[in-house]
């Protein structure tokens, strides 16, 4: 079972987009220059030349899923999904819970919705919508009595999050917004139905986020510090603001979650005192910490409250299979139930009175499904296959493996064997997470799977520096990009050739931000590794990477100089750790993509590494997309460029493709 951190009904956040899931429009711009590809009557060997396992369409992985994101209504009367819309854009859409009368809602045009939540009256559907990808993000309202949409926050380049909302009071919310200052959010109630903006907190400095308790009444701050660290501020009596928990660097993974409606518990993610995150109340007047849940080895990530009370029903831990422990025991007949889908599980939504819940299921081999349980009757319900397509096809199951670094560091990592049937000498494909303080895990993957149809084995290692394995694994990364963060992910090659799963000869490296840097690095530093690598959304430069942040991401520049590395004060090290400055050492074939609003790994980065490819006449597959962020959210785009990776991969790896003519021109 998998939650957000904190699972309300009706709430939802505003989430960074998921590195391919975000995008628009055509290639604007690419070159190609030729190099030797490997032989295919040498590498290929004949249980690949006569694959009898079918080639699966890209459009199944990479197309719109017919139905997504599933949620009920508040009261319990509507479904709720995302699906294409008659032009082939994501949209709202709605159904009654006993009827098959769905419409669609909204009206997105070219970039899809994929962010949305009911209101608590149930008679209002609200949506974060990004028209670009320069992460403009605005809230938007859908009345669905009239089908107006409405523009709450109608201002130019700002970003919106929703901060609290709850049933209390469900014509209002509280969001936080930094229109006044591009560096800043401010805290905001909302009124839903006019748009009306009043201004509660004023950000007084390095705030990165507020809480509020169910009068919404923002009642706590949190704040980034000069040394890395963070600290919870409270109200005072005098209503000046108070430090309440500091957080030091190698704790500041830590962070609040919600204040208890009684006012005196606060329930926070901690590891202070302890390796990993815990579940903790903390007493608002003694600041008495107790541990609610602990899972040794693994981070808690989240935790399900009650809607009502406040009381924790469940808390969410980072060990795979979706595990979760169970604090509330009157649940105990209905997760039975739930684990009879024998698949792990998810809460995507449900009804206010806790009657009605919309489920998904999903494995490494299982696409996206989704239930709706009803809770008096223990009955569920099929609702709908995201993917029912590329359900029919034999997917590629996912091994959890653990590997050892050279200096004794456990690596959770997977591994994914192709559909070939062979298990050696393999063509293999290290694929590298982004973040980099987030995490792979076991489970379904549509890159994953695509590359294992196609005939590679695929490795994700969990590097020092990844997160939900402890801060001590965490805090390992410090300053080790491209450093020892890189050598573990050697080490992790190194193991799959020792195991004689991989082909030494056919190793390709590839990731999305983080893990298109770790390409690069993979390039520059270790050449004589890799075959060929592929950049997604990635930075070369580790000083422009740092000084060219997006005005919202100023705030956590104390952290990224602790973290990664200050661009004075460790200009040596950011120079030695950036691919840029080692490109005269890159000689393998590299494919490199782009997003031309993206304002976190800017075009600066992909400009510089692909000049530079180009004045030593390194083989470089180079695409950018116009209004194009982090990531791709234009199904047509995802299409073309994972059938572009395909070629590329099939060129100079020796696995299949599909027939195709594209080239980078």
């Amino acid at each position: 079972m998998h939650m957000p951190s904190v699972l309300r009904a009706g709430a939802f956040c505003t989430l960074i987009w998921h590195i391919f899931a975000n995008g628009d429009t055509e290639p604007i711009s690419a070159y190609f220059v030729s190099s030797k590809p490997v032989s295919s009557s040498m590498d290929r060997s004949p249980a690949q030349a006569q694959l009898a396992v079918p080639l699966i369409p890209l459009p199944l992985f990479f197309d719109n899923p017919v139905k997504a994101c599933f949620k009920i209504s508040p009261d319990g009367t509507m479904i709720s999904y995302l699906a294409p819309d008659s032009a082939g854009v994501l949209n709202i859409w709605i159904k009654s819970i006993d009827k098959n009368d769905d419409r669609c809602i909204s009206h997105a045009q070219c970039r899809g919705i994929f962010h949305y939540c009911w209101t608590y009256d149930s008679t209002k559907i609200l949506y974060v919508y990004d028209k670009n990808g320069h992460e403009d993000i605005h809230l938007f309202a859908i009345d669905l009595a009239t089908g107006t949409s409405t523009n709450l926050t109608p201002y130019e380049n700002t970003r919106v999050d929703i901060l609290h909302y709850c049933k209390e009071h469900p014509d209002r919310m509280l969001i936080q917004m930094n229109k006044d200052d591009k560096r800043y959010f401010d805290a905001y109630e909302l009124n839903i139905a006019t748009g009306e903006l009043i201004l509660r907190e004023k950000n007084f400095g390095n705030v990165i986020g507020y809480l509020a308790d169910n009068n919404l009444t923002v009642c706590g701050a949190s704040q980034n510090l000069p040394d890395g660290g963070s600290c919870l501020l409270i109200h005072a009596a005098d209503k000046t603001w108070q430090p309440f928990i500091t957080w030091t660097l190698d704790d500041a993974s830590s962070h609040p979650l919600h204040f208890h409606r009684n006012g005196k518990i606060l329930y926070a993610l901690d590891s202070r005192d302890n390796d990993t995150l815990q579940l903790v109340s903390i007493n608002v007047e003694t600041k008495e910490k107790t541990v609610i849940a602990n899972e040794p080895g693994y981070d808690i990530i989240g935790a399900w409250l009650h809607p009502d009370t406040d009381e924790p029903i469940a808390a969410i831990n980072s060990k795979d299979h979706g595990c979760f422990t169970l604090l509330d025991q009157q649940w105990q007949d209905d997760i039975k139930e739930l684990n009879k889908l024998g698949v792990p599980w998810s809460i995507e939504s449900y009804s206010s009175d806790l009657q009605t819940f919309i489920i998904s299921t999903t494995s490494d081999t299982k696409v996206t499904t989704y239930h709706m349980y009803h809770r008096p009757t223990k009955k569920i319900t099929l609702l709908c296959c995201a993917r029912p397509e590329l359900a029919k096809y034999p997917l590629q199951p996912m091994q959890c493996i653990d590997i050892k670094s050279r200096d004794g560091l456990t690596l959770h990592s997977y591994l994914t064997l192709p559909c070939t049937g062979q298990t050696t000498n393999l063509p293999l494909v290290l694929l590298v997470h982004g973040g980099p303080w987030s995490a792979d895990h076991w489970g379904f993957s549509s890159i994953v799977q695509l590359l294992a149809n196609r005939g590679y084995a695929v490795l994700q290692v969990n590097f020092r520096g990844s997160s939900d394995f402890g801060k001590t694994f965490l805090n390992a990364g410090n300053k080790e990009w491209g450093g020892k963060m890189h050598d573990d992910l050697i080490d992790a090659i190194m193991w799959a050739m020792q195991q004689k799963i991989a082909d030494p000869h056919r190793i390709a490296i590839m990731g999305g931000s983080y893990g298109g840097y770790a390409a690069l690095c993979g390039a520059a530093f270790t050449p004589d590794v890799f075959s060929c690598a592929v950049d997604l959304f990635g930075m070369c430069n580790l000083f422009t990477r740092i000084t060219n942040a997006a005005p919202y991401l100023q705030p956590w520049l104390a952290t990224l100089n602790k973290r990664v590395g200050d661009p004075v004060a460790d200009a040596d090290l950011l120079r030695a750790r950036s691919p840029i400055f080692s490109a005269d050492h890159i000689k393998i074939p590299m494919f490199i993509a782009q997003g031309e609003n993206d304002p976190r790994c800017t075009m600066v980065q992909s400009i510089e590494i692909t000049q530079a490819l180009k004045k030593n006449n390194v083989a470089c597959e180079y695409m950018v997309f116009e209004n194009e962020g982090h990531g791709l959210a234009k199904p047509e785009n995802r299409l073309k460029m994972f059938g572009a990776i395909e070629q590329f991969l099939a060129k100079y790896l020796g696995g299949r493709a599909t027939p195709t003519t594209f080239q980078c021109s």
